[in-house]
C-alpha cells in the first residue's frame, strides 16, 4: 500500500490531471480522420504531464527529478502549440482554448513550484 505521501497527494498531479482529462474530452469533438493525427498527438502529450509528475516524485535526488518534472513542462508546451493548431482549423473554440491555456499556465506554475521546493530541500 502506498503512504499518504505520495504524489496524488501533489497539487501539480492533481491539476495535470485535470488538465489531461480535459484534453480527451475536447478531442472527440475532433474530426475522424483526426483520430492517429492530432487528436492522437495531443492525448499522449496530455497525458504525458501527470504520468512524468508521478515519475518524477518517486525519484530520490533533485537531478532526477527534474529531469521528468522538465519533460512534463515541455509536454506542457506540447498542448499549448497542438491546441493552438486545433483552434485554427476549427476543432476547438475559443473559450474551450482559453480555459486550456488556463489551465497550462497554472500547471507550470504547481511543477517550478515543487520543483523549486525540492531544490530548497534537499
Amino acid at each position: 500500500m502506498i503512504g499518504k505521501q505520495n504524489f496524488e497527494n501533489l497539487n501539480a498531479w492533481k491539476k495535470a490531471r485535470e488538465l489531461c482529462l480535459c484534453c480527451y474530452k475536447l478531442v472527440k469533438r475532433f474530426p475522424a480522420e483526426e483520430r492517429f493525427g492530432l487528436s492522437g498527438q495531443l492525448k499522449r502529450a496530455a497525458v504525458s504531464i501527470p504520468s512524468n509528475i508521478a515519475e518524477g516524485y518517486s525519484r530520490k535526488s533533485v537531478k532526477d527529478s527534474s529531469h521528468f518534472f522538465n519533460i512534463a513542462m515541455g509536454s506542457i508546451y506540447e498542448v499549448i502549440t497542438q491546441v493552438d493548431i486545433a483552434t485554427e482549423l476549427g476543432y476547438i473554440d475559443l473559450k474551450d482554448k482559453e480555459e486550456l491555456l488556463v489551465m497550462c499556465n497554472e500547471s507550470l506554475k504547481l511543477i517550478n513550484g515543487f520543483l523549486n521546493f525540492k531544490k530548497n530541500n534537499e
